[in-house]
């Protein structure tokens, strides 16, 4: 998705971003389903005063009941894996409308057919759809335009989660003078090959290695413990675009909200500067 908007003015950039994967809501969670932890995501996603939320496993009815719970100036755009529309998890964008405006959006699919909606590649090995959602957005101040990508890995097949991050790859809004964030649960640690080809073409940097080593092999799945595991439990990052880039901060949250844990991942924060 290619976005050009003319008279950008090219100020130094900051944005807030937070990638969480929520936990679809109709798991059966007893004490921890999503009618009980709502209120926690919503009040752990309101503590990071984020510009951009990277959501993933959001449920349609589940996404609605977040963006009013969060309530203006938060705002969003959702396509379900299944169909592109309301059907299946969705890696949905929340994104704060006082800071930053939306030209526009789409979903492709991690599949030999990307375009189609609901594809999938049994040759992957991977089982259900998997999907990409990109959005442009202009900053409000200073006006300047920058692209989040938010994704989902398989969860079974390193075959599809590598051929999932090759596409990726392929598909980078490399327009010039605009930063891009690439955002999601990608299912691997980062010693495995889907994160290592990401990070390997040097167009991207992983913002936790940048900013905080010590987090690296930390984990961001957790079951609903709060205990993380090793480097193979990391599933959860936010990359940017190298050009320029700073990060002034970059987290694990791994605080109970309301006395409970949100979802059964940690989410993961930063904040992003560009000259």
């Amino acid at each position: 998705y290619q976005r050009r908007v003319h008279g950008i003015h090219h100020g130094a950039m900051e944005v807030r971003v937070l990638t969480f994967n929520i936990r679809f809501a109709s798991a059966q969670d007893g004490p921890n389903s999503w009618v009980h932890r709502r209120s926690a995501v919503a009040a752990c996603i309101r503590s990071h005063n984020p510009d951009v939320v990277a959501l993933q496993e959001a449920l349609k009815f589940q996404y609605d009941e977040l963006l009013a719970l969060l309530r203006h100036p938060f705002v969003g755009v959702f396509a379900g894996r299944d169909d592109g529309k309301d059907s299946g998890e969705a890696c949905a964008i929340v994104f704060n409308c006082e800071r930053a405006y939306c030209t526009g959006f789409e979903t492709f699919w991690l599949s030999e057919t990307p375009d189609q909606a609901g594809s999938r590649s049994p040759s992957w090995g991977n089982r259900l759809p998997r999907i990409c959602t990109v959005a442009h957005f202009l900053l409000l101040a200073p006006y300047r335009g920058f692209y989040v990508l938010n994704t989902h890995l398989d969860h079974a097949s390193e075959t599809a989660r590598t051929r999932g991050a090759q596409l990726l790859m392929r598909r980078l809004p490399r327009t010039a003078g605009e930063p891009y964030i690439l955002c999601g649960d990608l299912n691997a640690g980062p010693d495995e090959p889907a994160v290592k080809l990401l990070t390997a073409s040097h167009e991207l940097v992983h913002t936790l290695a940048l900013h905080c080593c010590d987090e690296l092999n930390a984990g961001t799945f957790h079951g609903f413990t709060g205990r993380g595991g090793g480097g193979a439990q990391h599933m959860d990052y936010i990359f940017a675009s190298v050009a320029g880039v700073r990060v002034s901060e970059a987290l694990v949250d791994r605080r109970l909200v309301e006395g409970r844990w949100p979802s059964d991942h940690f989410p993961v924060f930063a904040c992003l500067r560009w000259r």
